[in-house]
């Protein structure tokens, strides 16, 4: 059953008569809140290495330059070039290089030189291609450390292994180690109080990985930790660079799950009411193909009342709600995502 949702602020004020849906918007004002709000959470531009994967979009890499902010992450070759070619000084794609992305990686190098790439290593065998890449194309590639500290996805654990992991690559030609990666996504408790107790125990475990490379000789210039649900809560620790992503345009997941952190939804799906089958009945022009497919719920519908979502097929959403409770055809209807980032995937453009 759908519920009164506060977005904060008048969503239906966009022009959006135009625009054929179902379409992706986003709204300037909402992403440029959000991009101040993460700065002031972290205290300065320079504490933050936001993750693009979620909005890919050149012009809000532009927002986040316009801000101060000259160190990025992505996830994927594509990211780390769209960076590039907009001028961001310092990128980490969080991925281990392996086969032919270890060539693409020092192409990259090459091919944008005002940008320091990096990208993660969590076992011999990519740090050795990756420094035979790196000495074959005469560049010096930067990698981090990738520390499994939840998600049990990528990693090695803080311990013996990774310090040694790390002393060896500070060995490796065409190799410069400029710190250690740990993402913890899974840690995703939405009380504030779990989220800051988590943290803490992540931190100390990472720091005091960090002490014992140190004392081997071998310096750690950054460290690059969390999430959107954690990174208010790594803020106090000094040392760390935080790497949010999904807050910069906010999701019905994170709205939902961690009203705590304040950051409005600036990026919403434009569907319409295309049939109405039966009596009570109504389907909108948003499937699965305009929408996330990872979530049950695949997101809130704002503006339409009282109803209950049933099926969704490629192209189409149902809905059944009290028959005065109908939207006419073609009535516009926003849907904040479950899940923005793989909802953002389904678009080549947005409308902003």
């Amino acid at each position: 059953m759908s519920r009164e949702i506060k977005v904060g602020f008048d969503y239906r004020s966009a022009d959006t008569g135009r625009i054929p849906s179902p379409a992706l918007l986003f709204f300037r004002h909402a992403v440029e809140r959000n991009i101040d709000l993460a700065v002031s959470i972290a205290g300065s531009p320079d504490r933050l290495r936001p993750h693009i994967k979620t909005h890919k979009t050149s012009e809000i890499v532009g927002m986040k330059l316009s801000r101060g902010i000259t160190r990025f992450k992505c996830a994927t070759i594509a990211e780390a070039g769209m960076l590039g070619s907009c001028g961001a000084p310092d990128v980490l794609i969080a991925y281990q290089m392996v086969g032919p992305n270890a060539d693409r990686l020092t192409a990259l190098i090459r091919n944008f030189p005002g940008t320091r790439f990096s990208s993660l290593i969590d076992h011999p065998a990519a740090l050795s291609a990756l420094s035979k890449a790196a000495a074959a194309a005469g560049v010096t590639v930067g990698v981090f450390l990738d520390l499994d500290v939840a998600d049990h996805r990528t990693g090695l654990r803080p311990d013996d292994t990774a310090a040694g992991l790390y002393a060896a690559a500070c060995a490796a030609p065409g190799i410069e180690v400029r710190g250690i990666h740990a993402y913890d996504g899974s840690h995703s408790e939405p009380d504030p109080g779990s989220r800051e107790s988590l943290a803490r125990e992540t931190y100390g475990a990472v720091e005091r990985l960090a002490e014992t490379i140190g004392g081997a000789g071998h310096p750690v210039p950054s460290i690059v930790m969390s999430g959107t649900p954690m990174f208010p809560f790594y803020a106090p620790y000094e040392r760390l660079e935080l790497s949010p992503g999904t807050c910069i345009l906010q999701d019905y997941d994170h709205m939902r799950d961690y009203p705590d952190m304040g950051f409005l939804p600036a990026a919403m799906v434009l569907s319409r009411v295309i049939s109405l089958p039966g009596p009570g009945r109504f389907t909108l022009d948003a499937g699965a193909k305009a929408l996330c497919t990872d979530r049950p719920v695949r997101g809130a519908v704002l503006g339409i009342g009282e109803c209950t979502p049933g099926k969704v097929s490629e192209e189409h959403w149902q809905f059944s709600a009290p028959e005065h409770g109908v939207p006419e055809i073609g009535t516009a209807v926003y849907i904040i995502p479950a899940h923005v980032c793989t909802t953002v995937e389904h678009y080549d453009s947005a409308w902003l």
